[in-house]
């Protein structure tokens, strides 16, 4: 007999999964050890971003971008000189110039659980009743179980905006689109933005950086290398960061998971093959054994070496896969030792849930102040809601790059842990499509 699938609501309905019911919230008859085959947990790239609670509205991080020798005359681009030969001459001047980034609010992700009754909420089912996690807590509490929900799909949303979040729309923060970006009002803020131009990993066909011709038989691997050594580079222009250097983890490639072994198998045959890129056939034990090398790393994805920096693959679907063969990637360096300048912040919700109770009810903090909870009820039926202010914050935008229209056949066709992406894994084969 073939296996059937519980669907706990249709497609596309907005339902909760019962109302105002005692119906379980499980099947009584299915094995203690509740699986979910989406519920994302940990994401390795939320986790690399980090998250630090504030209770500060605006940012202003201000910038010495350059002091100089003045110039011969305004707008003439000479540097006067440095010497005198009469020593009762005056001295030429120096001058200075300064910039300014400035951040301000937080998004607003709000999501509520399904409406219940709270004279049912704790009653048992059966006599099966109650039911436990897999690690044997019990699970007494809808309203629980409903908070963490909807704190799953706040996390989605957070996903969600994490690349093409835009602060001109209420409610949400700036994603990497409008941080790793050209165009900031100091041009030496300026990200690096590469269009690919639909190339795949061995070529480079109308690929620009910054709008500028890259050569047609630049590789992927070694425009990361080139990317490596400027970013390294400009770290080393700054001189509170000069004698600092790059640990693994401080720079990761940010791609979507499906797309990871094309990349693997392109550095493959750029570090070992004698006759260039030639796809995932390798010649020898030697190449294949140099492959299964760069599996693992810190995020499990893998890892590869450029000019001595030991680079993670932090896999991450959200918003990055293109078509079906089409993906971006972000080369991002969230800073260098202890000195971080790229990371999250959420507003500390632990002080509005202190404040004393009011006709909007009791409000509650959990995770560190990450969120805030509180039920909306009327009469008996009641749902909680769940909240969360988070923003991303980049003071070095320069160190940030970003990698348009990669092309590469991912056998298989690729996979997002997306629930709204056509590729995620829900639908059978002749129902496919976005939820």
């Amino acid at each position: 007999m073939a296996n059937k699938i519980l669907r706990l609501s249709a497609p596309g309905a907005t339902a909760p999964l019962y109302s105002h019911t005692h119906a379980p919230l499980f099947d009584c008859c299915g094995n203690n050890d509740l699986m979910s085959l989406t519920v994302a947990g940990s994401s390795p790239f939320l986790d690399w971003i980090g998250w630090q609670a504030t209770d500060v509205y605006r940012l202003v991080r201000e910038f010495l971008l350059f002091t100089r020798a003045a110039q011969t005359a305004a707008g003439s681009g000479v540097a006067t000189a440095g010497w005198l030969c009469d020593p009762c001459a005056d001295p030429y001047k120096v001058e200075t110039e300064f910039c300014e980034l400035e951040i301000e609010d937080f998004a607003r992700l709000r999501r509520a659980g399904p409406v219940r009754d709270r004279t049912k909420a704790a009653l048992n089912y059966c006599e099966n009743s109650p039911r436990y996690r897999i690690d044997g807590v019990q699970i007494t509490d809808d309203f629980e179980y409903d908070m963490l929900r909807a704190t799953e799909v706040i996390i989605q949303d957070l996903a969600g905006l994490i690349v093409p979040g835009s602060f001109e729309t209420c409610g949400q923060f700036d994603g990497l689109e409008h941080i790793v970006k050209r165009g900031y009002d100091c041009c030496t803020l300026d990200s690096i933005v590469i269009d690919w131009n639909g190339s795949g990993m061995d070529e480079s066909v109308g690929a620009e950086w910054n709008d500028t011709a890259i050569p047609d038989d630049t590789s992927f691997v070694s425009l990361l290398q080139a990317l490596v050594r400027r970013i390294r580079s400009r770290i080393r222009m700054v001189p509170s960061l000069a004698g600092r250097t790059l640990q693994t983890g401080d720079m990761v490639l940010v791609m979507p998971d499906s797309f990871i072994p094309c990349l693997l198998d392109a550095y493959t045959c750029w570090s070992v093959c004698p006759s260039g890129f030639v796809g995932n056939i390798w010649v020898n034990a030697e190449d294949r054994q140099f492959r299964q090398s760069l599996e693992g790393g810190m995020f499990g994805a893998g890892q590869i070496m450029i000019e001595g920096v030991t680079i993670p693959i932090v896999p991450f679907d959200y918003n990055l896969i293109n078509s079906g063969n089409s993906f971006d990637a972000y080369l991002l360096t969230r800073g260098v030792g202890n000195r971080r300048w790229f990371y999250g912040q959420y507003n500390d919700m632990t002080k509005p849930a202190a404040m004393p109770a009011d006709s909007a009810g009791e409000f509650q903090a959990t995770d560190g102040g990450r969120l805030l909870t509180w039920g909306v009820g009327d009469h008996t039926c009641s749902e909680r809601v769940v909240e969360m202010q988070p923003r991303l914050v980049c003071e070095a935008p320069w160190a940030q790059v970003r990698i348009h229209d990669v092309v590469c056949d991912a056998l298989g066709g690729p996979l997002s842990g997306d629930p709204y992406s056509e590729y995620f894994p829900y639908y059978c084969e002749e129902d496919q499509g976005p939820l």
